[in-house]
């Protein structure tokens, strides 16, 4: 039982919420991974920052969960490689939420 509880404890608290009026700078892109903005060439451009109302950088880190985009819409294409293994060959959401995020499919 220790075992177990234990686990079950370190568990609770693994991913926090972010702040609540944290927002995306480009808010139909991912904090970071394939899905965050890139440059025209593809070239990655660090990121997808969020900030407060105040204009202050959230603290999201290893254990706050990342902010979700409010909308996606993204098509598999030839130009990019890792698209033959999702699982659809389109993602559209236009009120995009946790539930709707399957960490099975190698899109996310």
């Amino acid at each position: 039982f220790k075992n177990v509880a234990s686990g079950i404890l370190l568990e609770r608290d693994y991913f926090k919420s972010p702040p609540s009026d944290c927002t995306l700078e480009y808010r139909d892109r991912c904090t970071s991974g394939s899905l965050a903005p890139t440059n025209i060439d593809g070239s990655n451009i660090g990121g997808n920052p969020s900030t407060d109302s105040d204009g202050n950088t959230c603290p999201l880190g290893h254990y706050t969960q990342p902010l979700l985009p409010r909308s996606i819409q993204i098509y598999s294409s030839q130009n990019n490689p890792s698209s033959s293994s999702w699982d659809h060959d389109s993602y559209e959401f236009t009120n995009l939420t946790p539930n709707d995020v399957d960490c099975g499919d190698a899109f996310w």
